[in-house]
């Protein structure tokens, strides 16, 4: 009895979790997002994750997001409306 405990508790052990990842959004400027979130930009097509939120020099919120080799970090500006 104590044998098959001890496989299933090392069954348990060696199989791996595997992490699924949601969709990327679309990126739109009125939105908000958040770290860790993937992204697609609609002009350069190319997808990211979300790395950090901050601010730009003159105070707009933005994010900074990591679309790899094809394009490298970008800051994007988010939560974004125009005010007439």
């Amino acid at each position: 009895m104590a044998e098959k405990k001890k496989s299933t508790e090392k069954k348990a052990k060696t199989k791996k979790e595997t992490k699924v990842e949601a969709p990327a959004v679309v990126y739109r400027p009125h939105e908000t997002y958040e770290v860790g979130q993937r992204i697609k930009h609609p002009v350069w097509g190319a997808e990211g994750k979300v790395k950090s939120c901050t601010e730009t020099p003159e105070g707009f919120p933005c994010i900074i997001v990591d679309f790899g080799k094809e394009v490298g970090k970008r800051r994007l500006i988010v939560d974004y409306s125009l005010k007439l």
